[in-house]
């Protein structure tokens, strides 16, 4: 999957948990007066639901910020090591050195899904 697929798909996702935290927050809104009763909230109950939904869902941002920078630090690094100059990559290399076998298994391994790979 291209780079800008992969920002256009992470975009998406972002805004569908967006609109799932409103959604969600929403609903406990309306939800807060009828539970009063059954489960004898105070208002004290009532704010802390509020203050854990918000902590759950600013901790997510967090750590999924913390995940993708580690990840782009990982990719970093291993490239780094790697020792391959920047302008070798697969869109110019040259699959017909190859033998037909190997060309054929290279290009079943490039198309694996990428995040699978570390």
């Amino acid at each position: 999957m291209p780079n800008t697929e992969r920002r256009l798909a992470a975009v998406v996702w972002l805004h569908i948990g967006f609109a799932a935290t409103g959604f969600g927050t929403t609903l406990l809104g309306c939800l807060l007066p009828a539970s009063y009763s059954a489960w004898n909230f105070t208002d004290a109950r009532a704010g802390f639901l509020f203050a854990c939904q918000f902590t759950g869902v600013s901790l997510g941002a967090l750590l999924e910020r913390e995940y993708e920078s580690r990840r782009r630090n990982r990719i970093a690094v291993l490239l780094r090591e790697s020792g391959l100059p920047r302008e070798k990559t697969m869109a110019n290399f040259d699959l017909k050195r190859l033998l037909v076998k190997a060309g054929r298994q290279l290009k079943a391994l490039v198309a694996l899904p990428h995040h699978n790979c570390y």
